[in-house]
């Protein structure tokens, strides 16, 4: 049995730009949702990674529905969801005061 070829590994050259134009703005506004206690890492990785799931859709619909505009898009959706679901993991301490009615 032949192993299965599946090409190359290497991420598309036009995505690697991509990640290098916005990777210092998603790094920032991942520090500003998480705040000083955790790491930024915990959000745009994902981020990124939905994107790059994406990325050929994205470039077919850029080149023949003429939408530019559209990584960006869905960069900025994909951070929303991400920031979104790690507020919500998230246990925040609560404080409640009790009071006797005698």
């Amino acid at each position: 049995m032949t192993p299965l070829a599946i090409g190359p590994l290497d991420p598309p050259a036009r995505f690697v730009g991509f990640v290098e134009r916005h990777l210092d703005a998603l790094r920032r506004d991942a520090a500003l949702v998480v705040g000083a206690g955790h790491d930024p890492d915990e959000i745009y990785p994902e981020v990124l990674t939905e994107v790059a799931c994406w990325w050929g859709w994205l470039e077919w619909i850029e080149q023949h529905l003429h939408r530019p505009q559209l990584p960006e898009a869905c960069l900025r959706r994909a951070f929303t969801r991400r920031a979104l679901r790690w507020r919500r993991a998230q246990l925040w301490p609560v404080e409640l005061d009790v009071w006797l009615s005698d």
